[in-house]
């Protein structure tokens, strides 16, 4: 919608974002991973557990969405707590960030203002019966929630690969305060591991009318450094790591095309919940799910 794509522009303009995932050929060397096939138990197969996740949509669909940040509407039935407001798409992803072979799907939204996003995490769990949530572990001052939304729109993030610990780091980020004039924003390492995330903020920069100040939040460290040394700075965190690219596959919980459809995109916002989770299913909320699955990929670089 038009906050949201405002948003995105703001940090284009800011010169936050990098550039979408490129196909990079991948190297033939012991510290870049190789793809996993989900091989195993024929209840994880890709295809079950898609369609786990399909019927257990209440779980992750409604469940969320009844943190509505509204004050007004704190005394109203559930289904006005679904979703958080007009401007606010809902954004969902099918991933295998820890490459464990078990499929999460990824939620976020924000509370109508396009800048503060909500996230949670669901991930099949070991038998493939069942969605379990997944806790989050938030590091030092800015691991507040990760602009998710910006960086499924965006179609992809850099990753880096730890090859002695077996960890996925994704960059992502948290940008507050308004405008490309007047802000603050946070570069995130984003882990998961063993079924927990861990969020920590390595990079800082506060911008406002007197100009912008960059900032390296290394170790419990907060050092002044200049626009010129951070990508060094950048480098120095993910020193030693295999470098790549993920892509991700965005959809929302809407289905109708918000570039052409916006009028009939403004009314599906405000179906009731039951009526919205049958809907979703009559019109394939399963081949959403595949497709997204099926654009989710990672690449890396030759060394």
């Amino acid at each position: 919608m038009k906050k949201r794509a405002g948003y995105l522009a703001m940090l284009l303009a800011a010169g936050l974002l990098t550039a979408g995932c490129n196909g990079q050929t991948q190297a033939d060397t012991s510290s870049v991973p190789e793809q996993k096939e989900n091989q195993g138990k024929e209840t994880l197969s890709i295809e079950a557990q898609l369609r786990l996740i399909d019927r257990s949509r209440e779980d992750w669909m409604v469940e969320y969405q009844k943190l509505k940040y509204d004050r007004e509407n704190l005394n109203k039935p559930a289904e006005y707590y679904f979703p958080f407001g007009s401007e606010a798409p809902l954004s969902y992803a099918v991933t295998d960030l820890d490459q464990n072979g078990r499929l999460e799907i990824i939620t976020t939204t924000t509370n109508g203002n396009g800048r503060n996003y909500h996230n949670q995490y669901y991930e099949v769990n070991e038998t493939g019966d069942a969605l379990e949530e997944i806790s989050q572990i938030h590091g030092k001052k800015g691991c507040d929630a990760p602009d998710w939304g910006v960086v499924l729109e965006q179609g992809g993030t850099q990753v880096y690969y730890d090859s002695d610990k077996g960890e996925y780091h994704y960059v992502l980020g948290d940008f507050t305060h308004g405008s490309a004039i007047d802000h603050e924003y946070y570069e995130q390492d984003f882990v998961l591991h063993q079924g927990e995330i861990e969020i920590t903020s390595y990079l800082y920069e506060k911008q406002d009318r007197k100009g912008v100040k960059y900032y390296s939040l290394a170790g419990s460290k907060k050092a002044r450094i200049s626009g010129q040394e951070w990508d060094s700075a950048a480098g120095e965190h993910f020193a030693g790591l295999a470098e790549g690219k993920v892509r991700f596959g965005e959809f929302d919980g809407i289905m109708a095309d918000r570039e052409k459809e916006e009028d009939k995109y403004l009314k599906l916002l405000d179906e009731p919940v039951e009526k919205r989770l049958e809907r979703l299913g009559e019109e394939g909320l399963y081949e959403k799910l595949k497709n997204s699955w099926e654009q989710f990929s990672l690449s890396w670089k030759e060394e």
